[in-house]
């Protein structure tokens, strides 16, 4: 970790005197039989960081720092990764996107969405895209130039033509914006960005989820605050796919009890309570974090949205789980189009020494359950990833 991040728990960002070059953006598109790997992904965003610390060099190491945050599936599932994007944005920030499938038939989109993603990053960090495709091949191009994807054949439903455009009509735009990326927190006190992730997951005919998280830390004498903010939006098969099946009811949770560094305590999380009914506020979190050496004030507040819909807190810090179950009514406009809750939380736990390698976080859980129209039986997709730091 960076002595800047030893002594205020924040990495520093770039003033305006200060111009900061995003790294090059890196892409992996893949076939479903031959899926991308975690070793492929941190492969990918050790090369991002070496890259941004390459154009921006010592003052580009200080704002990266030394820890990469690296996910892995932990879900029984056979979904299959077969995209992967990621780069290190100006303000040092990784930014990734992920793309998991559970049958061939949506390869193809899935390829496409990784096309949109990475050209929006290029943009962001005004760099060009390094992409591994299908075919085993590695090539350098700039923004606008991705629409092809060798490799892909008739198994995955592909053709060499994915021009962005209509088949992302029914996707939610990544939250990225200027210099930086949207959606953020409206306040945060002794916290900053450490990873901005997206994943996609689709399951034909179904619906789809893409969840967009950002992940914040700060640090005090020998113990990190580390704060969740997960934005889930919920796809129904009716909406994307044009089938039968509606949206139901919808899990996020934090699972913080998956955490390996020691003295693991909830500090906060919101909302709490139950929401009923369509939900713009502020909510507000924060409690302290550091030892018996000094301590500090972490906090954080966003504007939490829902549709018309009924969202319980069902957390339970006592076992340093968070969770929301949002429901669905039937004969209602969410049922059959795209439904959003974006709930956080916050928890402290010490933390790792440099050089310790593969230090688990915490683990994500986010799921969706559909149904037909015609029978209160239908199909659940449920995605777990567990976070990593990779000192």
């Amino acid at each position: 970790m960076s002595n800047t991040e030893h002594q205020h728990g924040t990495r520093e960002r770039p003033t305006q005197s200060t111009t900061a070059s995003g790294s090059r953006v890196i892409a992996y598109r893949r076939r479903f039989d031959d899926p991308i790997t975690a070793e492929e992904r941190l492969e990918a965003l050790e090369a991002a960081r070496e890259d941004y610390i390459d154009r921006n060099g010592s003052a580009g190491a200080d704002l990266v720092g030394s820890a990469l945050p690296v996910s892995e599936q932990a879900d029984d599932s056979d979904d299959k990764q077969v995209a992967f994007v990621c780069a290190i944005s100006p303000d040092g920030v990784p930014i990734l996107y992920g793309g998991t499938v559970a049958e061939p038939e949506s390869v193809n989109e899935t390829a496409v969405e990784a096309t949109s993603y990475a050209e929006r990053f290029a943009a962001l960090t005004e760099t060009d895209i390094t992409v591994s495709e299908p075919d085993g091949s590695t090539r350098d191009v700039e923004i606008g130039n991705l629409n092809d994807v060798p490799g892909l054949d008739e198994t995955n439903e592909a053709t060499t033509d994915v021009s962005v455009g209509d088949s992302l009509a029914a996707q939610p735009s990544p939250r990225l914006s200027g210099t930086s990326y949207g959606a953020d927190l409206n306040h945060q006190e002794n916290m900053s960005r450490f990873a901005h992730s997206i994943k996609s997951h689709k399951s034909k005919p179904y619906g789809a989820i893409y969840r967009d998280m950002k992940w914040y830390r700060g640090v005090k004498h020998g113990q990190t605050a580390h704060a969740i903010l997960s934005d889930l939006s919920v796809i129904p098969g009716q909406h994307k796919y044009h089938s039968w099946y509606g949206n139901r009811h919808s899990h996020i949770t934090h699972h913080w009890n998956k955490a390996e560094p020691d003295d693991v305590q909830i500090i906060d999380w919101g909302p709490k309570g139950t929401q009923t009914g369509e939900v713009s506020r502020e909510v507000s979190v924060g409690g302290s974090v550091g030892s018996q050496g000094g301590s500090m004030n972490v906090g954080a507040s966003w504007s939490y949205t829902q549709p018309d819909v009924h969202e319980k807190d069902k957390s339970e810090p006592e076992d340093l789980k968070t969770k929301w179950k949002l429901n669905v009514l039937y004969n209602t406009d969410p049922r059959d189009s795209t439904v959003n809750y974006d709930p956080l939380s916050m928890c402290k736990m010490n933390t790792p020494e440099s050089g310790s390698g593969w230090t688990r976080i915490f683990q994500e859980s986010n799921s969706a359950y559909w149904t037909s129209s015609s029978s209160f039986y239908g199909h659940r997709t449920t995605k777990r990833w567990n976070w990593y730091l990779k000192r």
